[in-house]
């Protein structure tokens, strides 16, 4: 073999290794560079935030963090309606449409029914339910400390 074909050879070798060290070097840092997310958190749509921007936020900000949730209303759903108490009930009915199935029965009231006398034939919890409801049956309370002015709902949501 000829120097200048075996010089070429040995030059290749050479420019091959340090194509190959610059590829690991690159490989290595690509790596180890991590890309930096930030998110706006200061705004009040924080309903609509996906994971990643709630997570961000709690843990750079303090701020949408997970409250915990005061029952797991995935525990014991099957035997929820005799196994449940009723502020579990409510409150996974409420918050996370579980259990429901009790609420509906004992809570959807006709609210039409014995209306004219409302204040004598109705339970309290129908009285609650279909004045929070339905804006009926609710008890009166004066505007002022002597009642002789004029009354309003005890539960006016609709301005009434």
């Amino acid at each position: 073999m000829s120097k200048a074909v075996l010089a070429a050879i040995i030059c290749g070798a050479i420019l091959a290794l340090l194509a190959l060290a610059a590829l690991i070097w690159f490989l290595i840092w690509s790596a180890t560079t991590t890309t930096t997310m930030t998110f706006q958190c200061h705004t009040n749509d924080d309903a609509l935030w996906s994971t990643v921007r709630r997570e961000y936020c709690c843990a750079n900000h303090g701020i949408a963090c997970k409250v915990s949730d005061p029952f797991d209303c995935d525990a014991g759903l099957v035997n929820s309606v005799i196994g449940w108490a009723d502020s579990k009930r409510n409150w996974c009915c409420t918050n996370k449409q579980k259990g429901c199935s009790l609420n509906k029965a004992v809570h959807d009231y006709d609210c039409d029914a014995g209306l004219a006398n409302w204040e004598h034939g109705w339970s309290d919890s129908k009285k609650s339910w279909c004045c929070a409801h339905k804006d009926k049956g609710c008890t009166p309370k004066c505007l002022t400390e002597n009642c002789d002015a004029t009354c309003y709902h005890e539960v006016d949501h609709k301005g009434h």
